[in-house]
């Protein structure tokens, strides 16, 4: 927030950040250089001993610390970068002026407007009893334009400066993190000078390399995580805090699941990072075609069945490009009553059903679900708006074909055009989910209070409707339909 004392003065910053990184990347050329000497003394054949191979285990914890410096110093250069692009060419942002101008510009704004108010009432005054032509009359206008004039050029003046001031709050917000992904990394590189103090106390007869496996083990883990904070932190400028908090809580919670199913997930995982991103860039953008393209006010005007097929299935051709599914092969969605059950909301079909004869790459929706005559039906409440959710069923739906492209794709020699944004580790949780699919209830309409177990046809064993929602596939495609992260219910 900005205080009186508050000063950015972007020139100045821009040429910190310049000096900064070049004296972090000279930093790591004499970092280089002495590691390749190190290299040199570690990699020697012509010397051995016990004291030499002392020392050779005292250069490489040494090394270590080189390697974790330059790390640190890469990742400094990228906040640099971050925070001089941040800033940009602007002019000087001085809180103290920019504060008490915006309560000049308020104060001054109050006062004029005043001036209007008593010009404008004698004003009227002089017209009701000398008309329009009567020099006071026409004085008091001119005065009471003249601080209308005024009083917009203190707004004007105000909003300028209220511009100024959020300027600064925006890149106050989006920089005051920069410079703290390496403090942890940095602080456990000064512990190791003193850690490999006290192993060298032996030298040059033994180093005892034991006594820094704790260290060398936590400087490990933090090497790790330096990049990987790093990937959020790119996230965060690049597509703002709702993306970054978004993804982050969507990578943790994916990858608990994914463990408890017993697809194991490390604890920086890149890929599943980039699922995630993709996963929030194709939701926010199908929730702006959705609210701009098929809002729920085009639905509630539509009076025949036949036109809210058309509407879906114009949302859907509007939506597959965003998921990259345009050229998979899918079929025009099918409404045709009789291929599913009475009580579901619709369903995807990947390969072809030999049982029920319904092609491959076949989107059904259940007609009742959006027949305007049908609003009363026991599955949906009585009004338009609840048909209307027809539109999630749909992006459900299609997210099974998005599961099953992307566990084809596993299954390949290679990825095959428009591949989707999977991790391995999710494509192969949902290519098992659907060799053992456990299909819901066809008995009657149920939810995640029914705990009674049941065996559908062709299915082995018996489970609970909790059970077939609390799936893979099915977490996922509520998940990304509802635009939430995954959860089970």
């Amino acid at each position: 927030m900005m205080t009186e004392s508050s000063l950015l003065v972007p020139h100045m910053i821009s040429l910190q950040c310049h000096a900064g990184i070049r004296n972090l990347e000279a930093n790591n050329t004499a970092l280089v250089n002495a590691n390749n000497a190190m290299n040199r003394f570690i990699n020697e054949t012509r010397l051995a001993g016990r004291g030499y191979d002392a020392l050779k285990q005292q250069i490489q914890d040494y090394r270590l610390i080189s390697d974790a410096k330059r790390e640190a110093n890469d990742s400094d250069i990228w906040d640099f970068g971050a925070l001089r692009t941040a800033v940009g060419d602007g002019s000087d942002l001085c809180g103290g002026h920019i504060l008490s101008g915006i309560r000049q510009a308020e104060a001054d704004e109050l006062r004029n407007r005043g001036h209007v108010i008593n010009h404008e009432r004698a004003a009227e005054g002089y017209r009701l009893t000398g008309g329009t032509t009567c020099p006071h009359y026409l004085y008091h206008r001119r005065q009471r334009n003249n601080y209308e004039s005024l009083r917009q050029g203190n707004i004007n003046t105000k909003n300028a400066l209220t511009e100024l001031k959020t300027r600064y709050e925006t890149i106050e917000a989006t920089t005051k993190w920069l410079f703290e992904r390496s403090d942890l990394l940095r602080n456990q590189i000064e512990s190791g000078f003193g850690v490999i103090a006290g192993a060298s106390t032996g030298l040059p007869d033994s180093y005892d390399s034991q006594s820094l496996a704790a260290w060398r083990l936590r400087m490990q883990e933090l090497r790790e995580r330096l990049p990987f904070d790093q990937a959020l932190d790119e996230i965060r400028v690049e597509h703002g805090d709702e993306a970054y908090e978004w993804v982050k809580e969507s990578y943790d919670i994916a990858r608990e699941m994914l463990n408890a199913w017993g697809f194991p997930v490390g604890d920086f995982d890149f890929d599943l990072l980039s699922e995630k991103l993709h996963d929030y860039q194709m939701i926010q953008e199908i929730k702006r075609v959705t609210e701009e393209q098929f809002p729920l006010s085009d639905w509630e005007a539509l009076t025949t069945l036949e036109e809210r097929q058309i509407f879906l299935q114009e949302y859907m051709d509007a939506i597959l490009p965003i998921m990259g599914l345009e050229n998979i092969g899918l079929r025009p969605i099918s409404f045709d009553p009789t291929i599913g059950q009475a009580n579901w909301n619709g369903f995807y079909n990947h390969s072809f059903n030999h049982e029920l004869g319904i092609p491959a790459r076949t989107t059904w929706i259940n007609p009742t679900t959006i027949d305007p005559n049908n609003e009363g039906w026991w599955f949906w409440q009585s009004s338009p708006k609840d048909s209307y959710e027809s539109l999630q069923t749909l992006v459900h739906e299609l997210r099974h074909a998005y599961q099953n492209v992307a566990a084809d794709n596993i299954r390949a020699t290679e990825n095959a055009p428009n591949a989707p944004v999977v991790a391995s580790v999710t494509a192969d949780a949902w290519d098992h989910n659907r060799r053992n699919y456990l299909n819901t209830r066809t008995d009657r309409k149920t939810d995640e209070r029914d705990t009674e177990r049941y065996q559908e046809p062709g299915q082995t064993g018996n489970y609970t409707y909790k059970e077939y929602r609390n799936q893979p596939l099915e977490v996922d495609a509520n998940g990304f339909a509802r635009n939430e992260v995954w959860n089970k219910v």
